[in-house]
């Protein structure tokens, strides 16, 4: 630990060993959130009762994620972190952000920087994320050599209203008005209550927008989509649910 003047204080905690690039303070300055990418993969949790007090290791969340880059969102809370494929959890994908509830420790967000080669390069890291004042865009650094250093993702989706409408399976229908500028509804129906993730991708597999992505009830709804951060171009709205995958495309005329 450093005061204001660089001056070395003391350690704050001895971690496993492992190498870290990055690792976050709580407001009040008593959590500590580590994040390792080699050795022992997850995001450790240490606390201490008050300023004068000790870290000790008190929690640990996503076990075998390999994390290199990290932030909270400003708006939600939500805490960030990236994944690449040297975790030993392979239930997370590559090249891909999480939005993790560190109370609940729960998963509720995330986006994917996909790869325009086939299979995806395996030098590339996800190496940093910050995020807008109003934590609706996020900015996210690469290191390898397939992509470019920098990428943008924004938030889009504006509203979800659930229709009065028996759901009889599950559907994804054409966007409506399609083509647009630079507003369209999508609808979707689902039969039971479950995990919902809606959201749009350009022609290279790129995330642009997460317009639903959390537990939903039975029932049909409309998602208003705003794209008027977006370039003219086509875009693929996919629907995802514990049980089916559905996706349609749409035209964006400015």
């Amino acid at each position: 630990m450093y005061d204001k003047n660089l001056t070395l204080l003391g350690t704050a905690v001895t971690g496993p060993p492992a190498i870290a690039r990055t690792m976050k303070v709580s407001k009040d300055g008593n959590t500590i959130y580590w994040t390792p990418f080699t050795g022992t993969h997850g995001i450790f949790v240490y606390k201490r009762p008050d300023e004068f007090g000790t870290f000790t290791l008190a929690d640990s969340l996503l076990k075998g994620m390999s994390v290199e880059s990290a932030a909270w969102n400003p708006a939600t809370g939500l805490f960030w972190v990236s994944n690449d494929k040297r975790g030993t959890e392979k239930k997370y994908t590559h090249l891909t952000w999480y939005g993790v509830n560190v109370t609940t420790k729960q998963l509720v967000d995330s986006f994917t920087l996909a790869s325009p080669i086939v299979p995806a390069a395996a030098d590339e890291l996800p190496r940093g994320i910050c995020f807008s004042k109003d934590g609706k865009t996020a900015y996210v650094g690469l290191f390898g050599t397939a992509f470019a250093r920098l990428f943008k993702f924004t938030k889009t989706g504006s509203g979800i209203e659930k229709l009065d409408e028996i759901p009889t399976g599950y559907d994804l229908s054409q966007n409506y008005p399609n083509p647009f500028n630079p507003t369209t509804n999508i609808k979707f129906s689902i039969p039971e209550q479950g995990f919902v993730s809606l959201k749009v991708y350009n022609t290279l597999g790129q995330e642009v927008a997460t317009l639903v992505n959390e537990v939903k009830s039975s029932g049909s709804y409309q998602v208003d989509f705003n794209a008027s951060n977006l370039s003219s171009g086509i875009y693929i709205y996919k629907l995802n649910t514990g049980k089916v995958s559905l996706s349609k495309k749409m035209l964006l005329v400015k």
